[in-house]
């Protein structure tokens, strides 16, 4: 079944499926907007059309928008602000993104303790922001080719589409997010790198995808799909790093 990227006009409110049961009536999601000067009126009108599609399907939104700099510091006040909500999920959603309006509501349905969606660099040629740690090289290695439509594992990604169970974070030694310029890494991937270490998998949903602004319009993965891959040599090709991804086929709500 194939996920429509075309909001409905007239959003009507939808039963809830099977993945509640068992669980408080409706799940509670706190989204978390980390904001350092970058917020454009496309991400505020995407994620009003969020909030909107989230509690329309029944899912209690909290929200916190933290201008704290460094990035590291605000992900930090923004994680200790919302588990004061005793919230089930905490959505990452930074301001210079565009959504699709079920975001969150897909990524749910996947079921998964800490899975993102696909957005690019800003920078052409506009790679995924995903990573797989190459034991060989002793580094991380962007990921330039993914399994488009399926769910699947990545070593590390960004942290500004990233929907995270709370419980996650009671595991976890503060700070969640940090730079760590000693190791040369950023706060996403010293979070991921946390993550990994208390024994859970990084996901991602490669049928959700979402913008990164840059140059006043939003960098779609088509861009990196089109522009890049379209005029790749053949030597280029070969030269690309593959990975062996962990995957599924997506859970959807019949």
């Amino acid at each position: 079944m194939k996920k429509s990227t075309k909001p409905k006009e007239d959003m009507e409110i939808i039963p809830r499926p099977n993945w509640y049961e068992g669980r408080r009536k409706n799940p509670r999601v706190g989204i978390a907007v980390s904001n350092i000067g970058a917020m454009s009126s496309a991400f505020v009108r995407s994620m009003m059309a969020i909030m909107r599609d989230s509690m329309f399907n029944g899912i209690v939104i909290d929200f916190i928008l933290d201008e704290t700099k460094p990035l590291d510091d605000s992900r930090n006040v923004t994680v200790k602000e919302l588990m004061a909500c005793d919230p089930d999920y905490i959505f990452f959603a930074d301001a210079d993104m565009t959504f699709q309006p079920p975001t969150i509501r897909w990524l749910l349905e996947q079921g998964k303790d800490v899975i993102t969606a696909v957005y690019c660099q800003k920078q052409p040629p506009h790679y995924p922001v995903l990573r797989m740690f190459d034991k060989d090289e002793g580094h991380y290695q962007v990921v330039r080719s993914y399994p488009k439509g399926k769910v699947f594992t990545v070593d590390s990604c960004g942290a500004g589409a990233l929907l995270v169970k709370a419980s996650v974070f009671k595991k976890l030694k503060k700070p969640y997010f940090k730079w760590d310029y000693e190791k040369g890494i950023s706060e996403d991937i010293y979070f991921c790198e946390k993550v990994k270490k208390a024994g859970y998998e990084i996901w991602v949903d490669g049928g959700v995808e979402c913008g990164h602004m840059a140059d006043m319009r939003p960098i779609e993965p088509k861009d990196f799909w089109g522009a890049y891959l379209r005029n790749l040599s053949l030597t280029d090709k070969e030269t690309i790093k593959t990975f062996d991804f962990k995957q599924e086929e997506p859970k959807l709500t019949k």
